[in-house]
């Protein structure tokens, strides 16, 4: 199937869905579109490697900057697919860590971050997974305050 053909398929199911009365929320439709391009990416794959084909789905939970939800993944026989879609979760989910760890260095308390996402993203940080950020911060800051500083500096006044 065509993906032009795929993804009319997909908008045109989303609508009747709409129209019959169906609530979709964001997540929902991001699920729904998140699904539907690893499919049609599954589908181009297994039409580049014609001795392969497709195995069903396994499924995860992804946090996502709208929040918490499970994806079914599709995968091939052998193995060898891998979603680019998924790629694009992970930068999310590396942006989400990234904000927690900047919040925690600006003096955010554990408990603090954890109820800022909360608000933010329906998504809830564990008190287990701020202190391995803790860790990997405390080591760096005091790499940086041992650090051998030069006897002389130039100032240009």
């Amino acid at each position: 199937m065509p993906v032009k053909q795929a993804y009319q398929e997909f908008l045109d199911e989303t609508i009747k869905n709409l129209h019959q009365g169906q609530r979709l929320d964001v997540q929902t439709i991001l699920c729904q579109v998140f699904e539907s391009l690893m499919e049609l990416e599954r589908t181009v794959f297994l039409h580049e490697s014609p001795e392969n084909k497709g195995n069903g789905f396994y499924s995860r939970f992804i946090n996502h900057l709208q929040g918490r939800f499970e994806i079914t993944i599709p995968r091939d026989r052998r193995g060898q697919f891998y979603p680019l879609t998924l790629e694009i979760i992970k930068q999310d989910s590396a942006r989400m860590d990234q904000l927690a760890l900047s919040l925690y260095s600006q003096g955010v308390s554990h408990h603090g971050v954890s109820l800022i996402f909360k608000d933010l993203f329906s998504s809830h940080y564990s008190s287990g997974k701020l202190s391995q950020w803790v860790k990997a911060f405390e080591s760096l800051r005091l790499s940086w305050q041992r650090r051998v500083l030069s006897s002389h500096y130039h100032v240009i006044l």
